[in-house]
């Protein structure tokens, strides 16, 4: 008995990858090889995979790759903070008019200046024309045989459900949820015969990360889809509770831009600190077009940084977090009072020092004096607080749904999780009852950035008297002049002190060495058949199964026939092949995203009459 081996590789390939059209070229596992001379198989005549080579990108230096070029957006919201800025300068005296809750108790700074140093986000009022629903909750259903079954292990459930929203927007509710609660919330459908589970605003605080602003304000079919491809036995909202909202209901949605941008693709791969540095770049970079700002102009600008000018249109309004209160601005026909707010950076740093994470540095705009960001000491005349941020943005949604977690290891479930529902009871102002108001959640270091606020910060660097410290340094009225002027609002006082270090967003896992699958599928496009069956998928042309194992260089190898599946010929008539598709893929039956282009897998032959090779 004689062997022969065959060798293909993916550099031979004679149809080369291209960079036209994405239906033409190939991706990284997926290739084609072409003999001169036809190969026999004759009678008794056994083939078998023999060798498989896997340049593996998630090996240990962490390579990020991109098979095609990966478009994002980003929908980002604008806050500013009610830190105590307004009427510092005579220019902005009643530049803000305030409107509370009615019959609210008034906050230690007046209703005219409250200075809460809560979130105020920026929105803008929609119109209900009768045909939107308020969804106050969801039903998931669920394999009962999974939650309760053995298959089933440590792992959390991460549920990504598309919906349209009253904008018409189609946004992605992000949650984490474990296999206990799921076990908790189980109920049977009787009528129809399985098992679901109910979330609504009840049921956020049972979620392990993340939570469902109920209710959900919809089209008139909201059209929920679980886009998150899971095993763990969920399989889609299939019924959920709604009402019809009135016609003429005046609701403040979020006003959010879309931050549009292509990361190009890189099948040899992006090393981690050099795919931070381009979502920086492409996230912040500002040009000579039409979004440049026109500080006096109202055009929205789809960028992280915006003006009170450009924004101060169209019914615009700041509510703040709790929807207990909310303000305008009188910037129209007023350009010296116009101002930038949103954030000036968003850096995205690999930390090689803190374990191989990604880091969100700022996603807000500092407090600056003299150059220098930091953060003030402030009092309302009711109690002392500390205000580490003008204003900022945050993440309402993001196109591909998976981007931060798969690429930066943030998690979805936290970054994307600020608004927290809405409330309709109220009146604000002279505004009716049954206005739609959302409510917001923001917390540094998940969800929100901020200048850093510790022991250090309290301590006035300016000053030589450590050993006996001072009270804060009163701002005078000349420069802090109060709403009416003079000393009303006496109580305010501040003292800025500068800090550099911010509250981070880090990732919470590593980049590097991150297992997604324990192995690799091997499909060749053979005139023979196998038969690979699996829960998820079943495919004819599997003809050898690789375990992810790692070396110092990131491949992955199979050797001496290990996880081959053998083939005997046992037919009279010759067996000739004269081309071979190779596809590698995943252990979910997807082509592989996580390889570089350059594979090989080695065929086996081996012949009963040796005469014949």
């Amino acid at each position: 008995m004689t062997s022969k081996i065959i060798e293909l590789k993916e550099a031979y390939d004679p149809d080369p990858k291209t960079d036209g059209d994405a239906t033409i070229g190939k991706s990284s596992g997926e290739f084609s090889n072409r003999f001169t001379e036809k190969i026999r198989i004759d009678k008794g005549d056994s083939l078998r995979i023999k060798s498989v080579f896997i340049n593996d990108a998630t090996g240990p230096d962490g390579t990020i790759i991109l098979q095609d070029d990966l478009p994002v957006t980003l929908s980002v919201g604008y806050y500013i903070r009610d830190w105590g800025s307004y009427d510092f300068q005579e220019i902005y005296e009643n530049g803000r008019a305030y409107e509370n809750i009615v019959g609210a108790a008034a906050p230690p700074g007046g209703n005219t200046a409250p200075r809460t140093n809560k979130h105020f986000v920026f929105c803008r009022p929609i119109t209900h024309v009768g045909t939107e629903k308020k969804v106050s909750a969801i039903r998931i259903r669920w394999r009962r045989s999974m939650v309760f079954g053995g298959d089933w292990l440590g792992q959390n459930a991460k549920p990504e459900i598309t919906y349209e929203h009253v904008t018409g927007v189609t946004k992605v509710l992000n949650f984490t949820i474990t296999k206990r609660t799921v076990q908790d919330l189980l109920q049977k459908d009787v009528q129809r015969g399985f098992y679901y589970i109910e979330l609504n605003a009840g049921t956020n605080h049972r979620l392990k990360k993340g939570n469902i602003p109920f209710p959900l304000y919809t089209q008139n079919d909201p059209n929920f889809q679980d886009i998150a491809n899971s095993v763990l036995g969920n399989e889609g909202v299939y019924d959920y509770t709604a009402t019809v909202q009135p016609n003429g209901t005046e609701h403040f949605v979020p006003h959010t831009q879309d931050i549009t941008f292509t990361i190009p693709k890189n099948r040899d791969g992006y090393s981690p600190a050099q795919f931070g540095q381009i979502v920086t770049d492409k996230i912040t970079e500002l040009s000579d077009n039409t979004d440049t700002h026109q500080m006096t102009g109202s055009h929205d600008s789809n960028l992280l940084l915006t003006t009170l000018g450009e924004e101060g249109t169209a019914g615009g309004v700041y509510i703040d977090s709790d929807a207990e209160r909310l303000f305008t601005t009188n910037v129209t026909g007023n350009a010296g009072r116009n101002s930038f707010f949103g954030a000036n950076q968003f850096p995205v740093v690999y930390r090689d020092d803190l374990g191989g994470k990604f880091e969100i540095q700022s996603m807000h705009l500092p407090l600056y004096s003299d150059g220098q960001e930091g953060v003030l000491l402030l009092n309302n005349g009711g109690f002392n607080y500390i205000a580490n941020k003008h204003s900022g943005i945050y993440i309402d949604n993001v196109t591909p749904s998976n981007f931060f977690s798969q690429y930066l290891k943030i998690d979805e479930s936290d970054l994307i999780s600020c608004e927290t529902g809405s409330v309709d009871n109220i009146r604000i102002g002279a505004r009716a009852i049954g206005t739609i108001y959302p409510t917001f959640s923001f917390t540094e270091g998940k969800n929100a950035t901020g200048q850093l606020v510790a022991l250090d910060t309290i301590v006035n660097k300016e000053q030589f008297g450590f050993e006996k410290p001072g009270a804060f340094v009163g701002m005078v009225a000349a420069n802090f002049e109060t709403t009416g002027g003079g000393t009303a609002n006496a109580g305010v006082s501040a003292s800025f002190i500068a800090e550099q270090q911010h509250t981070t967003i880090l990732g919470t896992g590593q980049v590097a060495s991150q297992l997604q699958d324990p192995y690799y599928q091997i499909e060749i496009d053979l005139p023979i058949r196998a038969d690979f069956n699996s829960s998820g998928s079943h495919n004819k042309k599997i003809q050898g199964i690789v375990g992810r194992y790692y070396n110092t260089n990131g491949y992955t190898q199979a050797t001496e026939g290990e996880g081959s599946l053998s083939y005997i010929h046992d037919s009279d008539e010759p067996l000739y092949i004269s081309e071979l598709n190779v596809r590698i893929l995943d252990s979910k039956g997807d082509l592989a995203s996580d390889i570089k282009p350059d594979n090989t897998v080695f065929l086996e032959i081996l012949k009963q009459d040796p005469n014949q090779i």
